[in-house]
This record gives structure tokens, C-alpha cells and sequence, in this order.
């Protein structure tokens, strides 16, 4: 189930570790500073294209952003 807290503290924390404002991450999505604080306090949330750049953005899976899953990114199983 999606996990709405998980969701904003995750966004925040990758944000902050690559060191981006608020209005820097914004402009690389194309939102205002309060769109993006917006979706780091769970007033709103981005569309599902935007929520795919951002995984991408940070290398991580939507289901890792939308605390669907505790791991960043997908792991494969090799055989």
C-alpha cells in the first residue's frame, strides 16, 4: 500500500543528497519551489510521467519512492 509519509521523506532525503533547493529540483521537472514542497509535505503529489523522471532522475524505483518496497532500486536474481 502507499505510504504517503514514506513517500515525502524519501523525496526530500534524495533531494537534499544531491545537495538541490527546492528550486532547482523543481525546474528540472518543470514545478514552482511550492509544487515541490508541496509534494514533500503530502499536500500533493506528482503525476505518474513526472514520478517516472524522478525515479529515473535518482536511480531508484517508483515502487522505492511510493514505499512500496525497502530497497532502492529493483534487484535481479541472476541465474
Amino acid at each position: 500500500m502507499f505510504q504517503k509519509e514514506i513517500f515525502c521523506s524519501r523525496l526530500k532525503a534524495l533531494r537534499l543528497e544531491k545537495g538541490l533547493t527546492l528550486e532547482q529540483f523543481g525546474k528540472l521537472f518543470g514545478v514552482s519551489k511550492q509544487g515541490v514542497s508541496h509534494w514533500e509535505t503530502g499536500i500533493r503529489f506528482p503525476n505518474l510521467p513526472i514520478l517516472v523522471q524522478i525515479a529515473e532522475f535518482y536511480e531508484v524505483s517508483a515502487d522505492y519512492l511510493l514505499g512500496l518496497r525497502d530497497t532502492p532500486k529493483d534487484v535481479q536474481s541472476e541465474t
